[in-house]
């Protein structure tokens, strides 16, 4: 996903759960946004992506995801429905 984050399209991944094969639709529309981060506010691409299968913890369904503004695109933070609701994940720093 890293590699494509600065792109403009929607992509439909294979996605390995519990040996079956589901889809996992993304959509790469390079938003540039502005986050919280652990340090402050950083510029962020937008990524939108639907998980069509429950995966671990209750994954399940629509995610968000927000990766650096570099040619590195590290995930910065993301945002995922489980089975009691939604999770936060942010990157407390890079080494």
């Amino acid at each position: 996903i890293r590699s494509q984050v600065h792109k403009s399209k929607k992509e439909e991944i294979t996605t390995v759960i519990e040996q079956e094969l589901m889809r996992t639709d993304v959509y790469f529309a390079n938003k540039l946004v502005r986050i919280k981060g652990a340090g402050g506010d950083v510029d962020a691409i937008e990524i939108r992506g639907k998980a069509h299968y429950e995966g671990t913890a209750g994954f399940k369904g629509d995610f968000l995801c927000w990766f650096s503004n570099d040619e590195r695109a590290f995930l910065l933070k993301a945002k995922i429905k489980i089975f009691l609701g939604s999770i936060t994940i942010m990157l407390k720093e890079n080494e």
